[in-house]
């Protein structure tokens, strides 16, 4: 979403302390730990900080006006501005894995300068890139097991903010009225990556996180994102891990009959069917009577001129200006997928299917080399793709990169800067570009001090 997205609210997070570990002196003695204290090595970046406000601020005051502009617009511009000056200070120590993503950069900044003819194009090109940005800035920074612990922690005490926050936008909740409409969508796609962080912390044998993530999937249930619905219940069955496959399946079978049994329920078959009536027999986009928010004239708008540039697709936002020529409120077609067909061909679509693959397998096979919380954080962040993959058939997280996209890439950033650190298997700066690479780009940018 950019500066004209939809409104949404705030992060209300605590730094935390930590006790150090008992300290060996010369003597061969052992010192006493130091009191409880706050030290910058156990603290949360600042970085991500921002990162967090951008997914929780726009939830309450994201129609506000600051400066000509929605706060909606500045959860996204704000962290990835921070995010280029920290990339740009620390360039030498970069480990995200850019290059798998060169591709992905490449189709983008090509259409972007090429064939980016909507007015809404730059803004468009900048959203998202924006995650990437935010990605390699976490990379260059200290990530060790405090940190990661610190963050975890930090990730774990959200489940109470967005349900206080969920409560807040829905007051009637605690009286038991549940609104029989879509709401709060934006909202929803956010609270799929905690859903697939705590799914991958019980695989890996939290309990108490089986609880925070039935908490976090009762809010898609509760405001009627049926999209939400399926990701975030196959991100438990999906969730990298060394979740037993008895397990999987078992949880499997609960989704299901758990999604029977709403379907059974009047509130939900109005709002899946037309008439208020039908069975799961009755779900397919053939049926007229199947309620889909009219994402289906909008996908056939696109679809039908699909190959005319199968390929190379339209060019940058031409699904923008595509809906507005069909007469469409909507600008966006609710399917990322088919937009990235539209906009961008064949080879844009596989450049960002293959650099989700290729990141998220190369993230798990690492993960196995990492001590315990960097292990639990690169799982966390690989299965970060599967909602993310997921929910793309029917939204558009995409362009929503304040409420999944930058903290998505925080946790990848992290992740490969930790492996990196602790066991040289992330991808340096000076390995992916040589050191004359940076000399050149540290004389390019000349910030003073930073080097």
């Amino acid at each position: 979403m950019g500066f004209e997205g939809a409104s949404t609210g705030p992060s209300g997070l605590a730094h935390s302390g930590h006790t150090l570990p008992t300290l060996a002196g010369s003597n061969g003695l052992t010192r006493a730990p130091p009191m409880r204290q706050s030290s910058s090595r156990t603290r949360v970046h600042p970085l991500a900080w921002l990162v967090l406000a951008g997914v929780f601020v726009p939830w309450v005051i994201g129609g506000w006006t600051v400066a000509g502009f929605n706060v909606t617009g500045w959860a996204w511009v704000v962290p990835t501005a921070f995010a280029a000056v920290v990339v740009t200070a620390k360039a030498d120590r970069l480990s995200f894995p850019i290059s798998i993503w060169l591709p992905w950069l490449g189709v983008l900044v090509l259409n972007g300068l090429l064939r980016g003819d909507d007015p809404a194009a730059l803004q468009s090109l900048v959203q998202m890139v924006a995650p990437l940005v935010v990605g390699c800035a976490a990379s260059t920074l200290r990530w060790e097991e405090v940190q990661f612990e610190a963050l975890l922690r930090t990730l774990d005490r959200c489940v109470f903010v967005i349900l206080a926050l969920l409560i807040l936008r829905l007051p009637g909740l605690l009286s038991g009225h549940l609104v029989g409409h879509g709401y709060m969508a934006a909202e929803a796609i956010a609270v799929l990556l905690f859903g697939a962080v705590y799914a991958v912390r019980y695989s890996l044998g939290s309990r108490v996180h089986l609880v925070y993530y039935g908490a976090v999937c009762m809010m898609p249930l509760v405001v009627m994102t049926r999209g939400a619905m399926a990701a975030i219940g196959l991100s438990l069955v999906l969730a990298p891990g060394p979740l037993r496959i008895t397990r999987r399946v078992a949880f499997a079978g609960i989704m299901l009959l758990a999604g029977l049994l709403m379907l059974s329920t009047e509130r939900v078959r109005q709002r899946t069917f037309y008439s208020g009536k039908g069975t799961w027999q009755d779900i397919s986009l053939s049926n007229p009577d199947f309620a889909t928010s009219g994402r289906v004239p909008m996908w056939e708008t696109l679809w039908d001129q699909v190959d005319e540039s199968p390929l190379l697709g339209h060019g940058l936002n031409a699904s923008r200006s595509r809906m507005g020529w069909a007469g469409f409120e909507l600008y966006l077609p609710h399917n990322d997928w088919l937009k990235v067909l539209y906009d961008f061909g064949l080879v844009g679509v596989t450049a960002l299917a293959l650099a989700m693959l290729a990141t998220g397998i190369g993230l798990v096979r690492r993960a196995r080399r990492m001590a315990t919380n960097g292990r639990i954080l690169a799982y966390a962040a690989a299965a970060g793709f599967i909602p993310f993959a997921l929910i793309m058939l029917t939204d558009n997280p995409v362009l929503y990169v304040q409420f999944y996209g930058n903290l998505h890439f925080l946790l990848l950033g992290a992740a490969f800067a930790g492996c990196s650190a602790r066991h040289g298997c992330g991808q340096s700066f000076a390995a992916s570009c040589g050191e004359k690479g940076v000399y050149a780009f540290r004389a390019a940018v000349k910030v003073p001090g930073a080097w």
